[in-house]
């Protein structure tokens, strides 16, 4: 009962019950009721019949199970350092007695406290591992328990998406199992997500769901969270007066719980309230005592900060407001940092660029251009500059326009968001910024015409297509510093990393694809290009090959590709045998990557199938021939061996990812060979077409033997297709494949 939630009906029957004679007997039940007194926030009087329990028991097993119980007792209570010591003194005793089970929970219970003492990356380390244990033994219960604690890690860590799965899995799981105080927390932990999804009505749907069910309990910390949840979903409704119910009642009850003062959560909540209601003086307070305070939960430091820089903004502030939106980066950065893993790095950000994009609306609204556009650069490509260079230095506007000079080029950089996107142009000379339509609707325009180009059509001969919108939202407002010939060298972002600019409709009484006006290629961000264009540059033909491909089918999912062996004949025979390691065939295995050296090559082709992966984009993989281990050449592999190549060429469908990240573009093999230190990569957004790629293939090699850039090479490909009187001239057949440049000459 207690477990499942229900210590106000436990906790009762174990107080009538008399104190056996028999040691064991009486520790257990001195423990079970000082456990049910720790749920009712009882947590003086549940620690002193605990400790009487652990002074009863005779053994050491029941020790530690009492020990356990202390632990959690003490995490409740917010001792969270006595907590952990007793956590992990049981879980030395488990190993030591080599008992499974009791490792398994204190594994749990250490990653539980960790995740509440905001160290989710130390906490998927040990919820993982009861993970594990738990299902070894076949404990079900156990297991939704662990799933949920997980989905309330991802969440920390910024995977919205991951949290949201597990959290749903848990609560379906909890409800048929009956045990609703699960239940309750995984819908709790769905709320929180949706909320930071921005989707206030289905969080506010489940939140009520979920409040019901936690009274029905008794639960009243659920009761609270459930409630401040709801007054976070009123706030983005701007219903004041229900934002303001939700929040005092849960502060009475957090009040009550802990017999303390107003929680900072329910202060930072109220301030929000104040300022939607223009109580600009009072919010002020709110929010600066709040950060007096110095919370230990990130998003009460970070939501602060925007709510004071917002409030600054509006009473027009300036410096003030700026002052707080760079101690809200600086905050983030510090965050970021801290952490190891390169998925959690990327999540991370991910779910806090909003705090990037509220200050670069602020200063573009107060004239600070240039200014908005280092703030926008300086939050891309962020792990990917960290490995190529070991630490990054902020660029300016005055560094891009040295791009754009050394480079001869015109520089784009897109910034979308809800409510103001923008553009900004570099030429050698000038910054210009410009306007864009919201994200949702060039969202939209992008999706259409990936389905449009996918499905064989040609934006020619349909004027009405997607592809007309785009180019008059994304390129016709800037197409002045755009004259035929142009070289253009672009920033996407958010959905426009999808997109291939060169397939656009030109506008005009000629149609044409913008590619036979422009040769385009692809960025991760202007300061990365700042860093890239300053190694020495290629001026002669590429000398040395590396080749891998036509492998042997690892299974059906992963049929044998009819002309990668012609592809292969085609690209070997542009480099002299002595300058090129090829391996094809049952030798295209991943060690055939990791073992040849990759560094010491210019130029890195593949010929195979790719696997990209949108939920952890690291383990996206080119598909080679079976080997002891498997068959992946992992994202995360390629990472590991750096590069000096000037080119990678990864002919297979979707080789530049399916995931994108805020504030890191596409995450998948394209990624990976960049960060590696790769020059240039070219790769699929799309299923590339077998049989037409060899043709492709065979002009852009010979233009890379002629010395040409990697960029001219690809587009005078692609123009040779366009102009063939095939079907192959529509853009689905060459439009797949896309440059990404970490450096210019």
């Amino acid at each position: 009962m207690i477990y499942s939630g229900k210590a106000v009906s436990a906790a009762p029957l174990l107080a009538g019950l008399p104190l056996p004679a028999d040691r064991d007997l009486r520790a257990r039940l001195l423990m079970d009721r000082g456990y049910a007194l720790a749920h009712l926030s009882r947590f003086t009087d549940a620690e002193s019949l605990l400790q009487q329990a652990g002074s009863v028991a005779s053994s050491g097993v029941q020790q530690d199970e009492i020990a356990l119980r202390l632990g959690s007792t003490y995490g409740m209570a917010g001792r969270l350092a006595d907590a952990e010591v007793q956590f992990r003194t049981v879980l030395g005793h488990a190993e030591a007695r080599g008992d499974s089970r009791l490792a398994a929970m204190a594994s749990g219970n250490l990653g539980v406290l960790l995740n509440d003492s905001y160290r989710a990356e130390d906490a998927v380390f040990w919820l993982e591992r009861a993970k594990r244990l738990f299902e070894s033994q076949n404990e079900p219960l156990q297991l939704v328990h662990v799933e949920s604690n997980l989905g309330w890690c991802r969440l920390g860590l910024g995977d919205l998406s991951a949290a949201l799965r597990q959290f749903e899995d848990a609560a379906t799981r909890a409800h048929s199992m009956g045990e609703l105080s699960v239940e309750v927390q995984a819908l709790d932990g769905a709320t929180e997500t949706l909320l930071q999804m921005g989707d206030d009505a289905e969080a506010t749907r489940r939140g009520r769901i979920a409040l019901d069910r936690a009274r029905s309990l008794g639960a009243k910390a659920s009761v609270a969270d459930l409630l401040e949840d709801l007054a976070k979903a009123a706030i983005l409704r701007k219903d004041w007066d229900d934002a303001e119910h939700s929040n005092q009642e849960a502060s009475r009850i957090r009040q009550a719980l802990t017999h303390s003062s107003v929680s900072d959560i329910n202060v930072e909540i109220q301030a929000r309230i104040d300022a939607g209601r223009g109580n600009l003086s009072r919010a002020e307070a709110a929010f600066l005592s709040v950060l007096n305070n110095k919370p230990d939960d990130p998003s009460l430091v970070l939501e602060s900060r925007a709510g004071l820089a917002h409030l600054y903004t509006n009473a027009r502030n300036l410096d003030a407001a700026n002052r707080h939106y760079r101690a809200a980066l600086d905050f983030i950065e510090s965050q970021r940092s801290s952490l190891r893993s390169d998925q959690n790095k990327l999540t991370l950000l991910a779910s806090m660029i909003n705090f990037y994009g509220d200050y670069v609306a602020f200063l573009v609204g107060h004239g600070q251009n240039d200014r908005a556009l280092e703030i926008a650069e300086s939050s891309r490509a962020r792990l990917m500059a960290e490995k190529r260079q070991g630490s990054r230095r902020r660029c300016t506007v005055a560094d891009f326009e040295r791009i754009a000079a050394s480079a001869h080029a015109t520089l784009l950089s897109y910034w979308l968001s809800p409510g103001h996107s923008y553009l900004w142009v570099v030429t050698p000379t000038r910054v210009v910024l410009r306007t864009l339509p919201d994200e949702s609707e060039i969202r939209r325009l992008v999706v259409s015409y990936r389905n449009f180009l996918e499905n064989l059509n040609d934006p020619l001969e349909d004027p009405q297509s997607a592809g007309a919108g785009l180019w008059n939202a994304l390129i016709e407002p800037v197409r002045s510093f755009l004259p035929d010939g142009a070289r253009v060298i672009i920033v996407p972002d958010a959905v426009l990393h999808s997109l291939n600019f060169e397939t656009l409709p030109m506008s005009g009484a000629k149609p044409r694809y913008w590619i036979e006006a422009a040769t385009v290629s692809i960025a991760p961000s202007l300061s990365l290009l700042a860093a890239g264009s300053s190694a020495a540059a290629r001026n002669a033909p590429a000398s040395s090959l590396l080749l891998i491909g036509n492998p042997q089918s690892p299974g059906d999912d992963y049929p044998p590709l009819a002309h990668a062996a012609e592809e292969m004949k085609i690209v070997a025979s542009h480099f002299a045998p002595e300058r090129r390691a090829v391996f094809e065939g049952a030798r295209a295995q991943p060690a055939a990557y990791t073992n040849s050296d990759p560094g010491r090559f210019e130029i890195i082709h593949f010929a195979s199938h790719s696997s990209p992966n949108s939920e952890d984009p690291l383990e996206s993989a080119l598909i080679l021939s079976p080997q002891p281990g498997g068959f992946e050449l992992r994202a995360r592999d390629v990472i590991g061996h750096p590069l000096h190549a000037e080119l990678v060429t990864i002919s297979a469908c979707r080789g530049a990812g399916v995931r994108t990240y805020s504030g890191e573009g596409i995450v998948g093999l394209a990624w990976a060979f960049l960060e590696a230190g790769a020059r240039n990569v070219i790769a699929g957004l799309w299923d590339v077409d077998d049989a037409s790629t060899p043709a492709l293939m065979a002009r852009l090699y010979s233009e890379l033997n002629d010395g040409l850039p990697p960029a001219r090479a690809l587009r005078d490909a692609k123009l040779e297709m366009i102009r063939s009187a095939a079907a192959r001239r529509k853009p689905y057949y060459w439009g797949a494949f896309q440059l990404y440049s970490a450096g210019v000459h």
